[in-house]
């Protein structure tokens, strides 16, 4: 299975992870710290108002299915994630995200990509 192991030997930059819905999830490791990105498509449920936005990643868990306990700080083909972002500090409900379909990969991306990517989005912080 393949790992993206979110640690201090992670390469700086960002990661695309992919699945077979239009909305899509992105990670920025650098200087330590962690932020996401979920882009929303077509047919994008669930809009919250940091959609479209990077916000600061707390946390996420790869979630096998098969009844195993969620595993942190990792993505994994073939499994569902739940992400905890924070972007008001309030730590409610709304702060958890899923990725509601199964990573079918992941791959690191360059700035202009994801400026491409993020374009046909309602827009944000670049």
């Amino acid at each position: 299975m393949d790992t993206l192991m979110l640690d201090e030997h992670l390469a700086a930059g960002w990661y695309l992870v992919e699945s077979d819905s239009a909305t899509r999830y992105a990670l920025r490791w650098g200087q330590g710290r962690l932020h996401m990105v979920r882009i929303t498509g077509p047919g994008t449920h669930g809009r919250a108002w940091w959609d479209d936005q990077v916000v600061p990643l707390l946390g996420i868990w790869s979630i096998s299915g098969d009844g195993a306990e969620p595993l942190p700080g990792m993505v994994r083909v073939g499994c569902r994630h739940r992400w905890l972002a924070d972007p008001e500090g309030t730590f409610g409900e709304s702060d958890w995200w899923w990725l509601q379909r199964t990573c079918t990969g992941f791959r690191k991306v360059g700035e202009a990509e994801m400026a491409r990517l993020r374009a046909g989005t309602a827009g944000g912080d670049a």
